[in-house]
């Protein structure tokens, strides 16, 4: 929790002569104490990181610093397009990248945006997730979309790899409001506020090297992997495990 150091007022001192000045006239300073100081613009504090996707380039509006870069600052960043509130990132075979850092690996956590395929995938697209760099390529979290399932692709203590699926039909264009909430023990996800499959997990693995990347997966390599066409919006990474219902306010705000 971040503090300041600010000074208890412990009086004020009554001039007659001042009477019709402002309110904050004159204050006699006495002793400090330590008070909660509020993230920037009144964000909470759970809030890790934070893209409204209204402006290039991506920026963290936590203020955190975990801004992100393209793979390809003169070809392969993708371009506003219309959002649930504002614009959106709309992507066709691009990707950005965030680099990961030591709170945003947290043991419990929670992933949510607005997601619209513009064109359905006919194999797996990958909007986003939080990948490791080894060449295995495997994903600590990864949220996944083909034909006809949502996938949320995990790598966990005990058995490894995990995949829950969640069979939805969508439609091009529609938007969809899309939260991973994870703990050491559990993993569920949310379809527009509503409970889609949950299932038991062990702890995620991390891997300090790792990226976080929007729009398409990343091989080994540093090349695009099943990209997405289609607009991610308003993307908030919490270090807590989000409620239903609170995931059902967040997707009211619009």
């Amino acid at each position: 929790m971040r503090v300041a150091v600010v000074w208890l007022i412990a009086a004020c001192r009554f001039d007659p002569a001042k009477a019709e000045q402002p309110r904050d006239a004159q204050l006699l300073i006495d002793t400090p104490v330590m008070i909660d100081v509020a993230p920037p613009d009144g964000l909470p504090d759970d809030l890790i990181a934070y893209y409204p996707m209204d402006s290039l380039p991506m920026i963290d509006a936590t203020g955190h610093g975990h801004d992100g870069t393209c793979t390809d600052l003169d070809s392969a960043c993708p371009t506003l397009g219309s959002g649930v509130i504002g614009s959106s990132y709309a992507f066709a075979n691009e990707r950005v990248d965030v680099t990961s850092g030591s709170d945003l690996r947290s043991d419990s956590g929670t992933v949510a945006a607005w997601l619209a395929f513009d064109t359905l995938p006919a194999g797996n697209a990958c909007p986003f997730g939080a990948i490791y760099m080894q060449s295995s390529n495997l994903d600590t979290w990864q949220l996944c979309r083909n034909a006809t399932d949502w996938i949320v692709v995990l790598q966990e203590t005990g058995s490894g790899l995990v995949e829950l699926p969640y069979m939805q039909p969508i439609n091009a264009g529609d938007w969809h409001y899309v939260a991973i909430v994870w703990t050491p023990a559990a993993c569920t996800f949310y379809v527009d506020g509503q409970l889609a499959v949950a299932s038991p997990i062990g702890q995620l693995l991390w891997d300090p090297t790792g990226l976080f990347t929007f729009g398409a997966d990343r091989l080994s390599s540093g090349a695009i992997d099943v990209p997405i066409t289609g607009r991610i919006d308003e993307l908030k990474i919490f270090n807590r495990d989000l409620s239903q219902t609170e995931i059902a306010a967040m997707m009211q705000q619009r």
